[in-house]
């Protein structure tokens, strides 16, 4: 399954309109220590889908704008280039907070 290893496991929570992984459909990213339910938007099979935070456990001072996924065939292997737009809402901490988040995602 897709985002799964390094204690990392990403669970359906509702399957999408046109694709079961594709526009609308929200899923579980459960880490260690942090949680994730993202719905997903913009889905093209095999070269691209966007997504958005919706919640979080333990909730998260953070404002999820977009993240989205590229995916390209290159000499037999797929490259993924993985991007997330967010900002942390703490005033004066919110870069140690960014930097917290990141270190609980294993990828």
């Amino acid at each position: 399954m897709f985002l799964s290893g390094g204690g990392l496991t990403c669970e359906m929570v509702k399957q999408g309109s046109n694709n079961p992984n594709g526009d609308d459909a929200i899923r579980r990213i459960v880490t260690p220590k942090l949680n994730f339910e993202e719905k997903i938007f913009n889905f093209e099979v095999n070269k691209h889908f966007a997504y958005q935070i919706i919640k979080t456990t333990p909730e998260q001072p953070l404002v999820h704008d977009k993240g989205w996924l590229d995916f390209t065939e290159k000499g037999g292997q797929t490259r993924v280039d993985w991007y997330s737009d967010f900002t942390i809402t703490t005033p004066i901490i919110g870069g140690l907070v960014g930097w917290f988040v990141k270190t609980q995602i294993p990828i």
